[in-house]
């Protein structure tokens, strides 16, 4: 696939709110802050910074380890947030269990396989599932401190 091609989509999927859509999470979260990622490495400012916004309030960003890292990771590199980026890594701080893991809970949502909009239909083939082992979400908070500590 071109690279226009597929910015372009990006471009033209962001909603209204500054967010993108998650078909396998449970929140969209997930797939903001990794269209954020990409479309940070090309001229797309406006977009970047209105999905930024959006990863910046408390109300979208549930209070789950995973996503709060994820969010974290995001918009850690704009000063703009630091009393927010600061505040939720004291939650993850707080969350650490004593093994040096993060809980989770159900993260990953499995729609049913022709349900192309699972945010207009909660109609699943199986029930949502957590991280059990809690790899994605330990690594996740680890990386989310590092990026934290390096800005």
């Amino acid at each position: 696939m071109d690279n226009d091609v597929a910015v372009q989509f990006l471009l033209d999927t962001q909603q209204e709110d500054g967010r993108w859509r998650s078909y396998w999470w449970t929140s969209d979260v997930y797939a903001t802050a990794h269209c954020v990622e990409a479309l940070s490495k090309f001229e797309c400012d406006d977009h970047v910074k209105k999905a930024e916004q959006w990863l910046a309030q408390d109300d979208n960003i549930p209070n789950i380890p995973f996503y709060l890292a994820l969010s974290i990771q995001t918009v850690v590199r704009n000063k703009k947030y630091d009393g927010i980026i600061k505040s939720r890594i004291e939650k993850l701080l707080s969350s650490q269990r004593k093994d040096g893991s993060w809980d989770t809970r159900p993260i990953l949502q499995f729609p049913l396989p022709s349900n192309m909009q699972p945010w207009y239909d909660s109609n699943r083939w199986r029930e949502d599932a957590r991280d059990q082992n809690r790899i994605f979400t330990t690594s996740s908070c680890i990386k989310a401190l590092h990026e934290f500590q390096r800005s």
